[in-house]
């Protein structure tokens, strides 16, 4: 499963270097409270998962909070890369370095995935609807890249317990689902339901 896991983080850097290319050519917009919260959360499981002694299937994941890094400070180095803020956004972003501060008081591993995935799902609201409105503000290639990566880290689960599983299948749920709504226009499915 070692394999695996480090073919995962690989796909995902090849993913998040191909984001930021496409952040500094200016076709992606991405918004920045999502990015924030998506930097840490992974960060927080992955090491909350390594304090339980889990690794390898968590390397994806922890390449997911360093690339999404490389993102960010690729969107703030490009002037005028990220999309707007809206009340919304910051809400969410509240709600999530919130449920982040819990983890941080409880100190229980846990309790510290459980919650990153609440602030993930937080951070990920907004970046959905900006990408239900929006869809060219987003890269389809680099999502399906974050996807393919986040599944291989489900691929090298090996016990399949909470600590070790939960955050591994979110990021895959997650990314697939962001990967979706970015293309769903270009699916046979979508014309289909439309006319």
């Amino acid at each position: 499963m070692k394999y695996v896991s480090l073919i995962g983080a690989l796909i995902m850097l090849i993913s998040c270097v191909y984001g930021a290319r496409e952040i500094f050519k200016g076709r992606v917009r991405p918004n920045l409270v999502s990015y924030v919260i998506w930097t840490s959360t992974p960060l927080i499981a992955s090491f909350a998962a390594m304090s339980k002694g889990i690794t390898w299937s968590y390397l994806p994941t922890l390449m997911a909070g360093l690339g999404v890094l490389i993102l960010f400070i690729s969107a703030i180095i490009k002037k005028g890369a990220f999309f707007k803020v809206y009340s919304y956004d910051i809400a969410c972003g509240i709600v999530s370095i919130l449920a982040l501060i819990i983890w941080y008081i409880t100190k229980n591993p846990i309790t510290a995935i459980a919650l990153s995935i609440i602030g993930d799902i937080m951070a990920s609201l907004p970046t959905g609807i900006k990408s239900w409105k929006f869809p060219e503000t987003e890269s389809p290639l680099a999502y399906f890249g974050y996807a393919i990566a986040s599944w291989t880290g489900v691929v090298a689960i090996e016990i399949w317990n909470f600590s070790e599983a939960s955050f591994p299948l979110y990021l895959a749920l997650a990314n697939t689902i962001m990967w979706l709504i970015i293309i769903r226009k270009k699916l046979p499915l979508y014309y289909m339901n439309v006319t």
